[in-house]
């Protein structure tokens, strides 16, 4: 089963393979026949630039199926494991221009992090000994609804005071 964030990037490739074909209509005009035909199934948002101009944005499907509410530019999707490609692009295009060491401890870079032994390519490759989700049930507490932002990941690191599942580089890759 693919999941959604691979669907909607695999629509975008298909888009930009077909949609050259039909040079009499604007960019915008080809994506929005794509995204609209009927063999295309979208349930999200589509905003395409060029050159830093917005050519083409437009919200498909339910942000609220049940009630019938659409999806529009403040609609919030799960974008799962997709980013973890974005994250480790930049941070081996930081490594190409010599701004970061792969090999060092986390520590380096955020001092408050509370495992020195954990390397940045630890972390790329899921094989640092860190859980999953693990460490914030417990500091959401009485907010189980609550949001976690990048702001929130050391504080909780740091009062979770556990042990790493394995110790670093020696875990399952993931």
């Amino acid at each position: 089963m693919i999941r959604r964030p691979i669907k909607i990037l695999l629509l975008l490739l298909s888009c930009s393979a077909f949609c050259p074909q039909l040079d009499a209509q604007t960019a915008g005009e080809r994506l929005d026949a794509f995204f609209r035909s009927p063999q295309t199934s979208l349930n999200g948002n589509v905003l395409a630039a060029e050159k830093g101009k917005i050519i083409y944005q437009r919200s498909f499907g339910w942000a609220d199926a049940k009630n019938r509410a659409p999806n529009n530019d403040n609609s919030k999707f799960d974008i799962a494991s997709i980013t973890k490609t974005f994250t480790s692009t930049a941070i081996l295009q930081l490594r190409d221009r010599g701004k970061l060491d792969l090999d060092v401890p986390l520590a380096k870079y955020f001092p408050d992090f509370p495992y020195p032994e954990i390397t940045v390519r630890h972390l790329l490759s899921h094989t640092g000994g860190l859980p999953d989700n693990q460490i914030f049930e417990e500091p959401a507490g009485d907010a189980p609804d609550k949001t976690f932002t990048n702001a929130d990941i050391i504080p909780a690191l740091k009062s979770w005071k556990r042990p790493l599942l394995f110790k670093p580089g020696e875990g399952p890759r993931t």
